[in-house]
């Protein structure tokens, strides 16, 4: 199997968007970063694919876009279409840029105002999984006139014959939500621990968690694979791992 890439964006998730000052960064400054942060991941990958055709993987943390409060509908819709715009500029790239917290619209008869963590993957340019977050964990804040909405929990796929299953923090600390095995497990999350996690990798567990991440080779009993360089891309550290896929 030939060698491909692994780069994980640690982002930080704490932003604001109302409040340029508080994080010096907007959302629209954000998804510049994201940018940057592919281009320098493809670049690494171009020296690991070395020629090659395979698919790489770029993954970023639960809450990567927004979680002080939640975006509307409008700013996720803008944060997709970069996502796909990214994913149609490096065909090879599998991006799993995170989750974000999103508000839809007041129903008016009710007044009930739904939010959902939603988590969207991309690959040679479309979506290949789209999902919410099933098990919260503070994605609504007491007093915030909100409602969790569970979603699927999960987002199952296949890039050639290799079958992906991610999964949002807690979700894959639960039994079940995931009910399938697959080959490569990602969990995006806020400090999840492998020994939580209810691994359904016959190959291996990718974790993206702000502050905790990893690959672990799963053939076996798990052993973490140590990542073989760090970079950055406007001052936001980026991780790199080296797996055979």
């Amino acid at each position: 199997m030939p060698d491909t890439l692994v780069a994980y964006w640690d982002t930080p998730t704490n932003h604001d968007w109302t409040d340029e000052t508080e994080t010096g960064m907007t959302l629209f400054q954000k998804i510049a970063a994201l940018g940057q942060a592919t281009e320098a991941a493809a670049h690494e990958a171009e020296l690991v694919l070395n020629g090659g055709d395979q698919s790489w993987i770029f993954i970023g943390p639960e809450y990567s876009f927004g979680q002080s409060r939640h975006l509307t509908v409008d700013e996720m819709n803008r944060v997709q279409w970069s996502c796909e715009g990214l994913s149609t500029r490096h065909k090879r790239m599998l991006l799993i840029p995170g989750t974000a917290p999103v508000k839809g619209p007041k129903v008016r008869s009710s007044g009930v105002q739904k939010a959902i963590n939603k988590c969207v993957a991309y690959h040679d340019g479309a979506k290949v999984a789209s999902f919410g977050k099933k098990n919260p964990v503070g994605e609504v804040a007491e007093g915030s006139g909100l409602t969790f909405e569970a979603g699927a929990g999960k987002g199952t796929f296949s890039i050639g014959d290799t079958s992906f299953g991610i999964q949002v923090c807690k979700d894959a600390t639960i039994e079940g939500v995931l009910d399938s095995d697959v080959d490569v497990h990602i969990v995006v999350g806020q400090g999840v621990g492998i020994e939580a996690i209810r691994r359904k990798c016959g190959r291996y567990l990718m974790v993206g968690a702000y502050g905790t991440h990893g690959v672990w080779d799963c053939t076996g009993a798990p052993e973490k694979i140590d990542s073989f360089k760090t970079g950055s891309a406007m001052g936001v550290t980026i991780h790199y791992t080296r797996v055979a896929l």
